[in-house]
């Protein structure tokens, strides 16, 4: 398991900015959160799987990831 680095991040950089989405929920209205969670989840699930360009086309349209694998 992976520890916390220094600047609080995890390490993974397509995780680190699936969390960091979820602090865009604040200017977004209610009904909009559930795609946001939708999309981390999906991210979080693809990168504990190991497979992280199952997503990628859809992460970069979304503002996930940085489209590489």
């Amino acid at each position: 398991m992976r520890e916390l680095t220094d600047d609080g991040g995890t390490g993974d950089a397509q995780v680190d900015e699936a969390v960091r989405t979820l602090e865009t929920l604040d200017g977004l209205p209610v009904h909009e959160h559930a795609a946001v969670y939708e999309r981390v989840h999906q991210v979080l699930q693809d990168r504990l799987t190991g497979e992280p360009d199952a997503h990628d086309d859809q992460e970069a349209a979304d503002g996930f990831g940085d489209g590489e694998g």
